[in-house]
């Protein structure tokens, strides 16, 4: 590698480590929301193409369904949440126990083929949510003591077959979502 080069390298890894900041950002996504992927824990999803779920995780992959196909699945979430407190919490209180509860899973899916080369695709989904319920006496009960996280998506979807081995698909999602958060009020400081 040239000197001229490296000295490039160098100063471009120098500006980014200089001009760069922490990032805190925090989500919650569902994989699992009722697919057959589930079963193999989402590996692969993106390049399976056998039901209508398709429609969601490829929507490119509708061309290899040939008839009109509907897919319904559901279940139940059970989340396991516990907060470890340590002598550099700021805040007496407890671990607030247990604070997972039962959220649904839902997808709806639907593939409708429109001649040879076209098929349209809907979607209808549930793909992040929560329910986290805390002991009253819990260090974090300013900050919140009870959450629901609800959201349904949905996805309308199009997809082409440019040749038998190359297709394109894709489409908008649109999502509802509904926060509840309950925490306590802090004591006033005198």
């Amino acid at each position: 590698m040239k000197k001229c080069c490296r000295t490039s390298v160098l100063l471009g890894v120098l500006l980014a480590t200089l001009l760069s900041s922490q990032v805190w950002a925090g989500g919650l996504y569902v994989n699992e929301f009722g697919t057959p992927s589930m079963g193999v824990a989402g590996a692969g999803a993106n390049a399976v193409a056998e039901d209508a779920s398709t429609a969601f995780h490829n929507p490119a992959g509708m061309t290899h369904l040939d008839d009109p196909e509907l897919m319904v699945a559901g279940g139940m979430l059970k989340a396991s949440v516990k907060f470890d407190p340590d002598d550099d919490t700021p805040i007496d209180g407890g671990n607030g126990g247990n604070a997972g509860g039962i959220a649904p899973l839902a997808g709806a899916f639907y593939v409708h083929p429109l001649g040879d080369r076209w098929r349209l695709g809907a979607n209808l989904i549930s793909i992040s949510g929560s329910v986290l319920e805390y002991d009253d006496d819990w260090t974090g009960r300013y900050l919140n003591t009870e959450v629901t996280l609800l959201t349904v998506t949905f996805n309308p979807t199009i997809a082409y077959r440019v040749t038998d081995r190359l297709s394109i698909g894709g489409g908008p999602q649109v999502m509802y979502g509904s926060l509840e958060m309950k925490l306590k009020a802090p004591p006033p400081q005198w």
